[in-house]
């Protein structure tokens, strides 16, 4: 019997594939397609992407700003018409989001403690989780149409890992951020962060405590009130279209396994 592919490796699979075709046709399948004077890039990865900045002592690197990327016309299959600017029509026009990851970080049935075998066991990151999808939420209904058809969107499609630990509350705040709502991320005490972060291991990225801890070591810096802030309730604005979500492994399963 063969191993199961995952989800994820399955992903990681296509895109090399993927890249091999791309690196393999370049000159011969591909062009640069120069944005007409009607697109609009802005708010998209056409204008900016976040990259890696200058690298802290210790090797942490925050992002910062840079140049969009390029977009390419795909030609394997027929070579692209001078003009086409002008005659196409849009079919249709969608978001793809994936691996939200909206975790309960002050959850008991969690297993940050295997993190140094298994990377995603722990993310420094995941207790602002909810935060930064409202930001996802906000920067899509801000964009509202395809930069080159003009085409309002017609979808939003979140294509798995929705949720971390295949907890109910995951599941409640992802629909709250997509939807619409207020959004209290918290599963703890009223007004106290009872998640690892907030506790002694050195193992863990303990934004508060200026205290040494193996992230800090690494650049990241000490970030006083960002726990009791993670925990406020927030609200989310929801997403001005409809939208559909794939079921992933770590919706279904344990730290997705």
């Amino acid at each position: 019997m063969s191993n199961p592919v995952s989800r994820r490796q399955f992903l990681r699979a296509g895109a090399a594939t993927a890249g091999a075709v791309a690196v393999g046709s370049t000159f011969a399948g591909h062009v640069h397609a120069n944005p007409s004077a009607t697109a609009d890039t802005a708010g998209t990865t056409l204008a900016k992407v976040a990259v890696p900045g200058k690298a802290r002592k210790g090797g942490y690197r925050p992002l910062v700003q840079g140049g969009g990327w390029p977009l390419f016309v795909r030609q394997e299959l027929a070579t692209a018409k001078s003009g086409r600017e002008t005659k196409r029509s849009a079919l249709a026009s969608f978001v793809q989001i994936t691996d939200i990851h909206i975790t309960d970080v002050q959850s008991p049935a969690r297993f940050e403690y295997v993190h140094q075998i298994q990377a995603q066991a722990f993310r420094p990151q995941e207790a602002l989780g909810t935060q930064g999808a409202v930001a996802l939420v906000r920067s899509i209904n801000s964009v509202a149409r395809g930069p080159f058809t003009g085409r309002a969107f017609d979808c939003v499609v979140s294509t798995g890992d929705n949720t971390d630990n295949h907890e109910t509350c995951e599941l409640d705040w992802f629909q709250r951020v997509l939807s619409g709502g207020d959004i209290t991320p918290n599963t703890g005490a009223k007004n106290r962060f009872e998640g690892l972060q907030a506790l002694g291991s050195s193992l863990y990225y303990r934004p508060e405590l200026d205290s040494w801890d193996i992230y800090k070591d690494r650049g990241f810096i000490q970030i006083p009130g960002m726990l009791r802030a993670a925990i406020r309730t927030h609200r989310s604005p929801g997403l001005n279209v409809p939208w559909f979500a794939v079921f992933g492994n770590h919706d279904d399963q344990l730290l997705g396994t």
